[in-house]
C-alpha cells in the first residue's frame, strides 16, 4: 500500500505543482520557535530538545494512526498517509525557481538569477565575495541537496517507517537547518544520522545511471567514509557520474528557441552548441541541466526498484 500511496502522491504533487510542503515547514518552524522561547531548559539539552521537537509529534502521529486503524476499513489510515506524505514530500516551487535561474543565467543577468532562488528558500552566503563560477557551484550543490532532502530522503523513510518516518525525517532536517540562537548544536546530529543511508543509496544510484565501475571507483572513498556528510557524498558521486557520460539538453531561452548542449569529462566541463551567449553561462547551465537529468534518472530507478519490491511482497 505504501508504494501506491507514494506513487499517487508524487504524481499529483508534480502534476499540480503543489507547495503544501512549504506550509508544513512554516508550521514546524513556528512550533520549534515556540517551545525554544517558552522552555529555556531545552536550550542546553539536545536530548530534551529532540524529545519535544521531534519525538513528541512522531508519537502523536503514531497514536492517531493506532486509533483510526481499521476505522471504515482503513480509509482514515490511508487518508493520513496521503496527507502526511503531501506535507513532507517534494517542493513544487523548486522546479520553477531553477528554470527562472537558468534563464537569467543564460542571459547574463547574474544578480537577477540569484534573486530567483529566494522563491526556493535558497540563499548563497557571501555571494558578493564569490566569483560567478563559485556562485554557480553553490547553486548546483543547493539544488542537489534540496532535491535529496525533499524527495529521496522522504521516500526512503516513508517506505521504511510509513508517515511517521517521513515526518521524523522532515522535522529533523528543519530543526537542523533553520537558524536559531536557542538550539543546541548537537540537534543536527539526528538529521545527519537519518541522511546517512539514503545519501549512499542515492550515490549508488548515480553510478547505476552512468557507467557503474568508473563512477563507483571515483566516489568509493566517500561512500566508505562513515563520517562524510550527505552533501559531500552526493557531490563527489554526482561529479563522477556526470563525468563518465555525455548528456544532451534543450535549456529554455528568452525566445523559446531550442538550443542543444552536451556535457563531457567532468561536472564543470562541457561543450556547447550555442555561441550567441557568454561561454561561461552556457557551460554552467550544462552543469545544472546535467544534475537535473541525473536526479530524474535516479528517481525513476528508485520507483522501479520500489515497484519490484512491492510486487515481490504481494506475490509472497
Amino acid at each position: 500500500m505504501r508504494f501506491l500511496v507514494l506513487l499517487l502522491t508524487y504524481i499529483l504533487q508534480r502534476k499540480f505543482n503543489l507547495t503544501i510542503s512549504r506550509q508544513h515547514d512554516i508550521w514546524v518552524s513556528r512550533y520549534l520557535n515556540f517551545f525554544e522561547k517558552q522552555m529555556p531548559v531545552v536550550r542546553q539539552n539536545s536530548s530534551l530538545y529532540l524529545a519535544i521537537g521531534i519525538v513528541l509529534p512522531a508519537l502523536a502521529l503514531s497514536i492517531l494512526l493506532f486509533i483510526v486503524d481499521d476505522v471504515l476499513f482503513g480509509v482514515f489510515t490511508l487518508f493520513i498517509h496521503f496527507v502526511m506524505l503531501f506535507l513532507c514530500l517534494g517542493c513544487g516551487f523548486l522546479k520553477g525557481a531553477f528554470d527562472a535561474y537558468l534563464q537569467c543565467w543564460l542571459e547574463g543577468r547574474y544578480e537577477a538569477a540569484l534573486e530567483t532562488l529566494v522563491a526556493a528558500d535558497i540563499h548563497i552566503h557571501d555571494a558578493e565575495g564569490l566569483s560567478q563560477a563559485e556562485i554557480h557551484h553553490a547553486v548546483c550543490s543547493a539544488f542537489l541537496y534540496q532535491t535529496f532532502q525533499r524527495y529521496f530522503m522522504v521516500i526512503f523513510w516513508f517506505m521504511v517507517a510509513g508517515p511517521v518516518g517521513a515526518l521524523v525525517a522532515r522535522l529533523a532536517h528543519i530543526s537542523a537547518v533553520v537558524p536559531s540562537v536557542y538550539r543546541p548544536q548537537r540537534v543536527s546530529f539526528l538529521s545527519h544520522l537519518l541522511e546517512w543511508i539514503p545519501a549512499r543509496l542515492l550515490s549508488l544510484t548515480f553510478a547505476i545511471s552512468a557507467r557503474f565501475s568508473g563512477s563507483l571507483k571515483a566516489g568509493l572513498s566517500r561512500l566508505a567514509d562513515p563520517y562524510a556528510d550527505a552533501l559531500d557524498v552526493l557531490e563527489v558521486n554526482a561529479e563522477a557520474a556526470l563525468g563518465s557520460e555525455k548528456y544532451s539538453y534543450n535549456p529554455p531561452s528568452p525566445s523559446q528557441t531550442q538550443k542543444t548542449y552536451s556535457q563531457s569529462n567532468t561536472l564543470g566541463a562541457g561543450e556547447y552548441a550555442d555561441l550567441s551567449k557568454p561561454p561561461g553561462a552556457n557551460k554552467n547551465a550544462v552543469q545544472l541541466m546535467g544534475m537535473r537529468t541525473l536526479l530524474n534518472r535516479s528517481l525513476v530507478i528508485w520507483f522501479a526498484a520500489l515497484a519490484l519490491i512491492a510486487l515481490i511482497e504481494w506475490l509472497l
